[in-house]
């Protein structure tokens, strides 16, 4: 049984997605939260080019 980074939940009950962070494999239940684990750890913040229309 493998639990869920964000929820907690077993994976296995779902539609599961893993995901690589920082030399580690992080199991979610699916789509939507793994998008809430990279919200709530701000993983997208600041992870993008700078942009400025001409």
């Amino acid at each position: 049984m493998t639990d869920c980074a964000y929820c907690g939940c077993e994976v296995e009950a779902h539609d599961p997605v893993f995901a690589e962070h920082d030399g580690g494999t992080y199991p979610f239940c699916n789509w939507a939260c793994l998008t809430e684990y990279v919200d709530r750890e701000e993983l997208a913040t600041g992870t993008s080019c700078n942009w400025e229309p001409a």
